[in-house]
């Protein structure tokens, strides 16, 4: 604790001897320091969207609008691309599997193939892995089907 105090004293020293000026630039650096690492962490914090469905024509995009309204899932459209938060991916196409909100055509949906490409360092539990098993399942059939 000695230490502490001795070294708050030397740079409540330091800063007294300092012109004015100076004083000035090192309180606006120091507040550049911590508004920068306040947006780093809220920005880290954030949650990207990844794509679910892509190639999505009005109708199309209308009819799932329909299907998600009222829901909890935060989602956009992006050039004819549903975007998710990327932890709901999984959930949204089984909600819209249930309310037969999907397209017609879903070559270019989820399949086997989404689930051997790398999508980097992520921890998955059994039910995540299960419930993309599935969906990837139910979308090679409806394209088997069709």
């Amino acid at each position: 604790m000695g230490y502490l105090r001795t070294m708050l004293m030397r740079v409540r020293a330091l800063l007294v001897s300092m012109p004015p000026s100076q004083r000035y630039s090192i309180a606006a650096l120091f507040a550049a320091v911590v508004v920068s690492l306040v947006m780093l962490v809220s920005w880290s914090a954030r949650e990207g969207y990844v794509p679910v469905i892509s190639e999505l024509s009005g109708p199309q995009m209308t009819s799932i609008q329909e299907a998600l309204q009222g829901s909890r899932y935060d989602y956009r459209f992006r050039e004819g691309t549903l975007m998710v938060a990327g932890a709901q991916r999984e959930a949204v196409l089984m909600t819209l599997t249930e309310r037969g909100a999907l397209p017609t055509d879903i070559s270019s949906s989820f399949g086997f193939e989404n689930l051997v490409e790398p999508q980097g360092f992520s921890l998955k539990t059994a039910e995540q892995q299960q419930m993309e098993y599935n969906i990837a399942l139910g979308n090679m059939l409806a394209r088997a089907i069709s």
